[in-house]
């Protein structure tokens, strides 16, 4: 059912039966784009009270009996976007969808740094490059009024072509900004979790019933849960940084389990790696030491690791890279899957399918290489095939054969 008009919550009666329901979908369009449609419809009749103001009485009901919000950016023309973000929800919540942002290898996500966000002022296309998930660290924002937080998560999910939005709020004691009580921090992450953000950051330490409450709520909606832990004193021993780790799984709750430290010597960005590895999680994890003795810890990390990008004002850690430096580290140390392509045949020295393909593996962080063999005959005979592919500068299996 599909219900505009604020005649939907006018009553105690319409509130009740919207209560009883579940899921309530709330789409949100910016009340200045409200006013600005309703004033531009001459054939609409005077309510005698302006709108501003009629959303304002009524928004506490609006909250009241919703469970979740589809977010409009301001000043909006595809309806496409919002279109397509209602059907993604409404596929996630009926599980018939993928449940939450895909933990998958070799992924990153960038860690947006910023006090606000602006429609004047899109960010750039080239941020987002290569990052699989964008992080809204709420803690970093100059104002974390829900109305605020409501209007960036649009913006974002805009201007970063509709990525998955990982929600974050970060708190003093795990290097972040926010210093506000548990209640006040559950309240900042209740507007991530109504507004469906595929991940949700969540401090172990503060695992509670109200946090086992919240977590309950975003498994309805399908939204996945990093369980982190940020250690700021002494790098812990490797057994417990394995027991951090475990404690992140939150008891089966997380889909992803983040432990970070600090490195005070290179040997902490392995102490990390080898933790994660011994801890035999259930669950993917994220597994880092900050500070430039850490930065191998990064290369290493093999799912969802945080990047920044060259264009934000700061980096949202010390020691933090961007996806286009740990993807040529892992290049050059042979870390990531590679296959090796050719072109057989006469003359390849003119084929532009080089260029085209290492261009297109370099720009998706590919260690798979193409390159040609010049053979006389027409067709090429297999002799040359045998010879280039033995003479390989790897063993060559027969999945990549």
């Amino acid at each position: 059912m599909i219900a505009t008009g604020g005649g939907i919550v006018g009553t105690a009666a319409a509130r009740a039966v919207l209560a009883a329901h579940w899921p309530v979908v709330q789409a949100f369009k910016p009340i200045e784009d409200i006013e600005a449609y309703l004033s531009s419809d001459g054939s609409r009749p005077d309510l005698g009270t302006p709108p501003r103001e009629v959303y304002a009485r009524r928004a506490p009901w609006y909250d009241e009996v919703s469970d979740v919000d589809v977010l409009i950016a301001p000043r909006e023309s595809d309806w496409g976007a919002p279109q397509a973000q209602l059907a993604a929800l409404l596929g996630r919540v009926r599980g018939t969808a993928a449940a939450a942002a895909a933990a998958r290898p070799y992924s990153f996500f960038l860690s947006l740094t910023l006090p606000e966000l602006s429609a004047d002022r899109p960010l750039p296309a080239a941020i987002f490059e290569g990052s699989d998930v964008v992080e809204m660290r709420v803690d970093l924002l100059a104002d974390t009024s829900t109305d605020a937080i409501r209007r960036y998560l649009a913006l974002l999910r805009k201007q970063s072509g509709g990525r998955p939005v990982l929600y974050t709020v970060r708190s003093v004691g795990e290097g972040g900004r926010f210093g506000g009580s548990t209640d006040e921090y559950l309240r900042l992450n209740e507007v991530g979790l109504r507004a469906g953000c595929e991940m949700l950051d969540l401090e172990a330490a503060r695992d509670g019933p109200p946090m086992r409450d919240m977590i309950a709520r975003a498994a309805r909606l399908g939204i996945g849960i990093v369980g982190s832990f940020h250690e700021l004193g002494p790098m812990p021993s490797q057994e417990g940084v394995i027991a951090a780790l475990r404690r992140c799984c939150l008891g089966g709750a997380a889909a992803v389990a983040k432990f970070v430290g600090v490195a005070s010597e290179p040997s902490h960005a392995l102490l990390v790696h080898s933790a994660a590895a011994a801890a035999e999680l259930p669950v993917p994890h994220i597994a880092l030491a900050m500070g430039p003795f850490g930065r191998m810890s990064r290369v290493l990390n093999a799912t969802l690791t945080p990047v920044t990008h060259p264009l934000l004002p700061a980096a949202a850690a010390p020691g933090q890279l961007s996806v286009a430096e740990i993807t040529a580290v892992r290049r050059s140390l042979g870390y990531l899957p590679s296959k090796e392509f050719f072109l057989f045949g006469t003359p390849t020295k003119h084929s532009p399918s080089p260029a085209i393909h290492n261009a297109g593996f370099e720009a998706n962080g590919c260690g798979h290489t193409y390159g040609t063999v010049e053979t006389d005959e027409a067709p090429p005979p297999l002799d040359p095939a045998r010879q280039r592919l033995a003479a390989s500068s790897t063993p060559l299996d027969p999945a990549r054969r």
